[in-house]
């Protein structure tokens, strides 16, 4: 677990602590536009699929889904991740895929604007533990961020509080997470991502357990 950041303004509430966990082992997914008509006239609506399933979804600028086929950044397997804090109504979640640098528009590094559209604007820390126990339902887990990589944002997860499995460790609650969408069992896992980045006032007042 690690703050956001370390140099707050003195007076700005400090963000919450987060824990990152990722897969241990590459997986495939496939990213590709998907239609919804919430999604705004001047933007898209990125679908993550893994084995066959819809795992998230993300309202993007059109330059992102260009950007993600141009350089055919999902053409191999990635390692997923899940960035996961407190907060109301439970636990937030952003799913990530890690990205091979060498994938990256030659033009682009860690210096440019992090508020370029296809690179996920959440923070990066350096992890003192690389790795970590297994997740439930067998998948396994590590702690941290795979080396050489670049995050991607693929979709906003919430689960409620009701539904939490670790009330007291955020750790192990983002491992069972993380396991329970690539597993499949999502029935307490809510995507909330076209909600949120819209200002739905729908989703804000109809969450589904």
């Amino acid at each position: 677990m690690n703050d956001w950041s370390a140099d707050q303004p003195q007076d700005e509430p400090s963000p919450p602590p987060f824990v990152m966990v990722t897969t241990s082992s590459a997986v495939d997914i496939t990213v590709r536009e998907v239609l919804d008509e919430r999604t705004p006239d001047d933007a898209v609506c990125l679908g993550t699929f893994y084995q066959g399933r819809l795992i998230a979804r993300c309202v993007v600028p059109p330059e992102a889904l260009a950007a993600v086929e141009d350089h055919a950044l999902f053409a191999d397997p990635v390692h997923l991740g899940l960035l996961g804090f407190e907060e109301p109504p439970g636990l937030q979640c952003r799913l990530l895929a890690f990205v091979d640098t060498t994938l990256l528009p030659p033009d682009m590094d860690e210096d440019d604007d992090p508020e370029e559209p296809w690179q996920a604007s959440v923070p990066r820390p350096d992890f003192e533990f690389p790795g970590g126990p297994k997740g439930s339902g067998g998948e396994a887990m590590a702690v941290g961020e795979p080396e050489g990589t670049v995050p991607i944002l693929l979709g906003h997860i919430v689960r409620m509080s009701k539904d939490r499995k670790h009330p007291d460790d955020l750790a192990s609650e983002a491992m069972d997470v993380l396991a329970t969408i690539l597993t499949g069992s999502v029935s307490e896992v809510v995507d909330r991502v076209l909600e949120e980045l819209l200002g739905n006032e729908e989703g804000e007042e109809g969450e589904e357990g």
